[in-house]
């Protein structure tokens, strides 16, 4: 579950008195639609958790039907007025999320998006708890004072939000998607579902967050962004490269006064290449709990076969000496800690271009680079064989070498051959 809006420290709930909106509160979303349901042993709802004579409850809308239902709305208003806080559950029906078809909107029934505008005319003091499966456009975000992602969270659906809500858990959730202001940002806004034949990915490497961050596009809420009850205090980054990847060191710090987690985030940004490549891309994550007031030192190992790129010319991945940029932070745009370097690696990384995943057919290529190296265990023949017959050549483009068991080759083999082609690649 992710925190996504918490204005003034709303949550966790701290009011005398509470209301509960929504039909989803009482008959909760908590799976997809389709051949993925199960049947659950118990469902612990929302409404239940809460223990529906502490609190007060308007079913709010038919979360079936999308039109208004003006006594069910009426109804609610009168809890909205009635209660310091108000949580108002909203979010798809399963008819609009389920296998067999794509979705043709991102906004929220008609009924609930009414309903939502009636409540909080009322009571100002408004959290929405969304359940969904897939993003959901939020222009009404403004309206309200905080957004709990909730998704499809199981059977125990009504404890977990509970928890979260009154803070006996700390939210730690982050967004593995990113959510656009208005569907016209959405990448594959201007060719999705034109051609009733094919569906063709034009996005090409800018696909999600790598499109809005680099076209410096307003998200409602970026990729990986999730608030928590406490806050944290990233600093004193220290970067180092090293034989094979490249240390980056940094202190994180619980600056409130509650246990918390965070998942700190790092991406690098390419700026050697003379490709188009997106602003940054995400290339490591961990996740730190931290009591109030303690302090963490953190370290990342990025290996430099993380800043490689395939070469569609030389049909071989290829790492280039230059500027990087490294990002630290708790979201793509929550950057805390920002470093630029510049690197000389391209010798030192030459023994590793050979591994596990290099493909059967990039030795062809290289057949005369590492031309003893094939010869001393066996693989000249395969060579051979593929070089000889075009037709083998589809086959090998895409097996790599940890594959070759297939062909009764003892994995140790194979890690003494990538051994040897490596350092036969040294004094090349």
């Amino acid at each position: 579950m992710i925190l996504l809006k918490n204005e003034n420290n709303n949550l966790p709930i701290n009011s005398s008195s509470l209301g509960l909106i929504g039909e989803l509160a009482a008959k909760p979303r908590i799976q997809g639609g389709g051949s993925s349901k199960v049947n659950p042993y118990n469902i612990v709802t929302p409404l239940e958790a809460f223990n529906k004579h502490q609190v007060e409850y308007a079913q709010g809308y038919y979360i079936s039907n999308h039109e208004v239902n003006q006594k069910l709305q009426q109804e609610a208003v009168k809890v909205a007025k009635q209660n310091d806080q108000v949580i108002l559950f909203l979010g798809y029906p399963e008819s609009y999320e389920t296998e067999g078809f794509d979705k043709n909107a991102l906004a929220l029934p008609d009924n609930q998006l009414t309903l939502l505008d009636a409540v909080t005319r009322e009571n100002q003091n408004v959290t929405v708890v969304l359940q969904n499966g897939g993003t959901v456009l939020m222009p009404w975000a403004h309206k309200v004072k905080s957004i709990v992602e909730s998704y499809l969270s199981g059977e125990a659906v009504g404890e977990a939000i509970k928890d979260l809500l009154t803070g006996k858990q700390n939210p730690a959730g982050k967004l593995t998607e990113t959510v656009p202001k208005r569907l016209e940002d959405v990448p594959s806004y201007l060719t999705f579902n034109q051609s009733k034949a094919e569906e063709d990915y034009r996005e090409g490497i800018y696909v999600g967050y790598r499109y809005y961050d680099t076209k410096h596009i307003k998200t409602q809420f970026p990729f990986g962004h999730g608030l928590s009850y406490t806050t944290f205090e990233y600093s004193n980054i220290k970067i180092a490269p090293q034989e094979k990847s490249l240390k980056i060191n940094l202190d994180i710090k619980n600056t409130g006064k509650i246990f918390g987690e965070e998942v700190i985030q790092v991406y690098i940004g390419n700026r050697a290449s003379d490709i188009d490549m997106p602003l940054k891309e995400l290339r490591d994550f961990e996740r730190i709990a931290l009591d109030a007031n303690e302090s963490k030192i953190i370290t990342f190992d990025i290996p430099y076969k993380a800043l490689r790129w395939f070469n569609n010319n030389t049909r071989q991945w290829q790492i280039d000496d230059g500027e990087y940029v490294v990002y630290v932070g708790s979201s793509v745009e929550g950057i805390r800690l920002e470093q630029s370097i510049t690197l000389d690696i391209t010798n030192q990384t030459k023994s590793y271009w050979i591994h596990e995943d290099t493909y059967v057919y990039e030795l062809v290529l290289r057949k005369n680079e590492i031309k003893q190296s094939l010869k001393q265990y066996q693989l000249d023949e395969l060579i051979g064989k593929v070089t000889e017959n075009p037709e083998l050549a589809p086959l090998f483009e895409n097996l790599p070498l940890r594959s070759l068991i297939m062909l009764d080759m003892d994995i140790a083999t194979v890690h003494d051959f990538i051994n040897a082609a490596n350092e036969e690649l040294k004094h090349k």
